[in-house]
């Protein structure tokens, strides 16, 4: 039956692109301290978030994807994402203004393109996710610094 939802979240947005649905958990960051170093995050901050976990439900569907997160700061959250390169103007988990907008990389659609201009930090990060096989999502977020971290998140269920 999940399988069947998830074949069919892809038929509502586009046969040939990756699907992200499902329910994934962070297993690895690469680089997390120095990145969050040179987003301007402070000692504490960045020794709670190498500790946290981290659950991201994704629904994708539609051409958007509806991102419930279960984060150590912050809480719960839930935000939608157009696919399209729509700009939306949300406040992250630290109370700051972020606009983002996401589109496909290219016409293969594997590749989700994510552009976050943090307007209280003046910092901006584009973050490449994609999906290696099945079972696996990963996000690849470059700052303005050149600075990347990797997130690897593993599925949990469909």
């Amino acid at each position: 039956m999940a399988e069947q939802k998830a074949s069919d979240d892809i038929k509502n947005n586009d046969e040939n692109c990756a699907n992200f649905t499902g329910i994934w958990e962070l297993k690895t960051n690469e680089n997390l301290d120095e990145f969050m170093k040179s987003q301007g995050i402070g000692y504490m901050k960045r020794k709670m978030a190498s500790m946290a976990s981290i659950t991201l439900t994704i629904q994708h569907k539609n051409g958007f994807l509806n991102v419930k997160s279960k984060l150590p700061i912050g809480g719960e959250r839930e935000d939608e994402l157009p696919l399209d390169g729509t700009e939306k103007q949300i406040t992250n988990p630290m109370g700051e203004e972020v606009i983002f907008a996401a589109s496909w990389k290219d016409d293969n659609k594997q590749v989700l393109i994510v552009k976050t201009n943090n307007l209280t930090r003046k910092k901006k990060v584009t973050t490449e996710r994609f999906m290696p096989d099945k079972d696996t999502l990963k996000d690849k977020m470059t700052n303005t610094d050149g600075v990347t971290m990797t997130r690897t998140f593993k599925r949990k269920a469909q």
